[in-house]
């Protein structure tokens, strides 16, 4: 019944600390119109009937605790209630180490158990888009689903102190994703769960104990880690090995700056070395030889060797007529003997193509040369290896050392998946009796910039060389009407009377409309679509410097890239969008990207409890959306951040430009009505829809999150409000708490004021 309801609600509001506001009855249910105030932010009814927001979740022995309000009167009604509650989307937790003590488990001299949940991979160098997007990933190894509620999991020093909350289950054979910080880390994939601290390079370790402190898993770097580099190029991840007993570098290559499989079985191994190889922490092989190599030899002082993959071909006389040439830069011989070349193909399986045999070598600026079975014994290319397997379109290519370091790779085509390749893939396939060739200087030597896409072209006379024969020989060449009585096939682009076509026309190059974004805000581009088929997307992100495509200022590439970090300045940026098709033709388009400052929180009031407000300002001339943002809050005791305005009350929201947005208990020019709870030493801290911080505010001597320093706290009718800047119309942002606001007379959805009394 609705008095038993109402006792209810009142018996809880009074424990939590809060109260029960006004309900209205329609026929048989009721509409609670304003939530229930409440001491703990995880028991405010407003807040949890809407969107949960990503919250950083505290250990299981903590829990906030605020002052008790009074609650306000409960109207008599005479029906039944029906109170319902809206379906909350989960995000990934956010966890900051433990403001009070906790009972860490004891390191000791355990062996870990390894039957349940490993730790299966690690980047503690970050990636190339910052060395702070550190993560770690691990995996349930057991036959059944693993919760890991009231595990722990920390670092040597304890900068990184995580206990996991219920729940927190991984699947049989699951992956469970930490990122650093937030949730860009590893892009367009979902972290599960989000972390502060960092992990050292050198003299570090991670333990992973259960709920009852038994160690189920560690990795230690004495003094280095097991595995792992940190190039500046290529930050290869720290895999486990199969069996448990050792860990090997990352040998595929990057998808998104990620250097790793995240959320994804590791990459393959070859021959798998358990000893305790120490990552590079900086440096690594030539930084002129493919793919920089990875750490994982057995021998500390092994360096991997420059080799580069010179000419590919992929058909000549007939579909097996492949080969792929390498080439030894340096002054010295190079014993290859073991090492590997692999493959994959367009739907990213992949194969073995030759595992080199005994006194295998490539003498200084020499070449040596892998061909197909059948194409060795039928022409006189003189390969030095050979074997049965062969090369497509679509496909790409790596050379393996011994210690299955990456020392090479290429790919080319456009229909690619997962390939094996460096920074950007050569788009186009080659034809019949054509070859991709790597690029010479002026000076005649390779061109090697660790880049598919610049560093090889389209050759019309392949001419493979090998050890025994290092001036190479021109066996047959391109022509774009070969007939039958040549030995040829016919060309695709032929019709029955040998009449061939001929694309000529320019693809429709199409940036997409302009777009307004606020400072470091990542931008997503939309490319276009072709006659006959784009193969290479190019954009430059800001033309005031010139335009060169060869060097353009970001490596964007694709028909929808992101610019994941945005721009640093306010301002307006031309981008230019050039595509190319298979022909050769290209257009270009440009869009105009507007970037604008972040709104800021510009005022804040706690008591009386009815009069409590926070409002917003933007100080641009464009109108800001707010769908997708949200505000958290923390107390002075609260171990994280948790939901205050959900991102379902800010949709469809707009701050129109030079304007305040109030959001507000009782308050008729408000922009949000909701209860809202705020006490002394609270912070708060406002977020966009990429859960990236755009302002922050903490006010007291306690508050444990804020601006450089604290804002003071507030007495009874009273704001803290951000100084008003008169000489440029703005409100002062000098990212400090106590320097940019200041007690004020509160003016909700009016300029600030000082409170001169």
């Amino acid at each position: 019944t609705l008095e038993t309801l109402k006792e209810t609600l009142s018996q809880q509001e009074l424990q939590e600390g809060g109260s029960l506001e006004k309900f209205s009855v329609t026929g048989e249910s009721v509409e609670v119109r304003e939530s229930a105030e409440v001491g703990s932010p995880q028991q405010t009814l407003s807040q949890e009937r809407g969107e949960e927001e990503p919250a950083e979740a505290r250990p299981p022995q903590q829990a906030p605790q605020e002052s008790v309000e009074e609650p306000a009167k409960v109207e008599p009604q005479q029906q039944d209630v029906e109170v319902k509650l809206p379906q909350q989307p989960e995000e990934p937790v956010e966890v900051k180490p433990a403001q009070q003590e906790v009972a860490w488990c004891e390191i000791g001299q355990q062996k870990p158990s390894q039957d349940k949940v490993i730790i299966n991979e690690v980047a503690w160098m970050g990636t190339v888009n910052s060395s702070n997007d550190e993560w770690m990933e691990l995996k349930n190894v057991s036959g059944q689903t693993v919760n890991l509620a009231n595990w722990q999991l920390f670092d040597k020093q304890k900068q990184i102190k995580i206990i996991f909350e219920n729940p927190a289950s991984i699947p049989a054979s699951g992956f469970y994703l930490l990122e650093r910080t937030d949730d860009n880390s590893v892009p367009h994939i979902r972290a599960d769960l989000i972390y502060t601290g960092s992990l050292g390079n050198t003299n570090e370790a991670l333990y992973l104990f259960d709920s009852t402190c038994q160690l189920r898993d560690k990795v230690s770097a004495d003094s280095d880690w097991p595995a792992g580099n940190n190039l500046a190029t290529e930050k290869r991840t720290m895999e486990r090995n199969s069996d448990l007993r050792g860990w090997h570098t990352y040998s595929g290559y990057q998808n998104n700056g990620i250097w790793g499989t995240p959320k994804a079985e590791n990459s393959s191994k070859g021959s798998e070395s358990s000893s305790a190889t120490a990552g590079i922490s900086g440096g690594g092989s030539s930084s002129a030889g493919g793919g920089g190599g990875s750490s994982g030899g057995s021998s500390e002082d092994y360096i991997p060797p420059e080799i580069l993959i010179t000419e590919v071909q992929i058909e000549g006389e007939n579909i097996n007529h492949d080969f792929i040439e390498l080439y030894n830069p340096s002054t010295g011989s190079v014993n290859i003997s073991g090492f590997q070349l692999k493959k994959k193909s367009s739907t990213g399986k992949e194969y073995s193509i030759r595992v080199f045999p005994e006194n295998s070598i490539i003498l200084a600026q020499g070449y040596f040369l892998w061909a197909n079975s059948d194409y060795a014994s039928s022409a006189p290319i003189l390969a030095d290896v050979a074997s049965t397997q062969t090369l497509a379109k679509d496909n790409s290519i790596a050379l393996f050392d011994k210690y299955d370091n990456v020392i090479d790779a290429v790919a080319w085509g456009a229909g690619l998946s997962n390939p094996f390749f460096e920074k950007s893939p050569f788009l186009q396939n080659p034809g019949k009796f054509q070859s991709i060739e790597r690029k010479k200087d002026t000076a005649g030597k390779y061109i090697d910039n660790n880049d598919n896409l610049n560093d090889f072209e389209i050759k019309d006379c392949p001419s493979p060389q090998s050890k025994t024969n290092p001036g190479g020989i021109i066996i047959k060449c391109y022509s774009s009407s070969t007939t039958e009585d040549e030995g040829g096939e016919g060309d695709e682009g032929e019709d029955e009377n040998n009449e061939q076509y001929v694309d000529i026309d320019a693809p429709i190059a199409d940036a997409g409309p302009d777009q307004t974004v606020i400072i470091n805000q990542p931008i997503t581009f939309d490319g276009s679509s072709d006659n006959i088929g784009i193969t290479l997307y190019q954009w430059d992100v800001d033309d005031s410097d010139g335009l060169n495509w060869t060097n353009p200022d970001l490596i964007l590439t694709g028909k929808n890239p992101t610019f994941k970090n945005g721009y640093s300045a306010a301002g307006t940026y031309t981008v230019t969008l050039k595509v190319s098709d298979e022909a050769g033709n290209f257009a270009t388009d440009t869009l105009s990207v507007s970037v604008i400052l972040p709104p800021l929180i510009s005022e804040v009031q706690i008591s009386p409890i009815n009069e409590r407000f926070v409002e917003l300002y933007n100080p641009n001339n464009e109108d800001i959306n707010l769908t997708g943002w949200y505000i958290q809050r923390k107390t002075e005791t609260g171990a994280s951040w948790t939901s205050f305005i959900t991102s379902t009350q800010f949709k469809g929201k707009i701050i129109q430009s030079h304007s305040h947005f109030l959001i507000a208990r009782l308050n008729g020019n408000a922009d949000i009505v909701l209860n809202l709870t705020l006490t002394p030493n609270n912070s708060l801290v406002l977020k966009n829809s990429s859960r990236r911080i755009i302002d922050m505010v903490g006010w007291g001597a306690a508050a444990q999150d804020f601006e450089t320093e604290p804002a003071p706290n507030l007495g009874e009718y009273q704001s803290i409000g951000r100084k008003w800047m008169e000489e440029t119309k703005t409100y002062q942002d000098t990212d400090n708490n106590y320097l940019d606001f200041e007690i004020q007379v509160p003016t909700p959805k009016a300029q600030n004021r000082k409170d001169t009394t």
